[in-house]
């Protein structure tokens, strides 16, 4: 699960920073930041990005957190004092909460399934 959110998270900073600076800016840009540990711990990547476009990270942290929030199928809505930190871990307690739910449904489908079989 937890690989899973990290590749979504991945995948959504890629295609947002390559959607507002295109591909060689979102490769330069990765390059300068890239400690290969932002994913896990977004207040990095907030910190990196604010030292190359101060206030105006905010701006790519909300297309990214738009991106994850389509893709997960979450309702994005700006609430006070943006924070990206803050809504990458609520994007992530949502998912880790829907897996389980899947993965949940599921046993009991194949439970039932095989209680049907005997």
């Amino acid at each position: 699960m937890e690989f899973k959110f990290h590749q979504v998270l991945r995948g959504c900073i890629e295609d947002g920073l390559r959607g507002v600076v295109g591909e060689r800016g979102m490769k330069a840009l990765l390059f300068r930041i890239e400690n290969g540990q932002f994913i896990d711990n977004p207040e990095d990547f907030h910190r990196d990005l604010c030292l190359i476009f101060g206030e105006g990270a905010a701006f790519f942290e909300k297309v990214v957190i738009k991106e994850l929030f389509r893709r997960l199928g979450i309702e994005y809505e700006e609430r006070g004092d943006f924070d990206f930190a803050t809504y990458v871990n609520y994007a992530k307690e949502l998912f880790t909460a829907k897996s389980k739910e899947t993965a949940l449904a599921s046993a009991k489908w194949k439970l039932m399934n095989s209680l049907v079989k005997s």
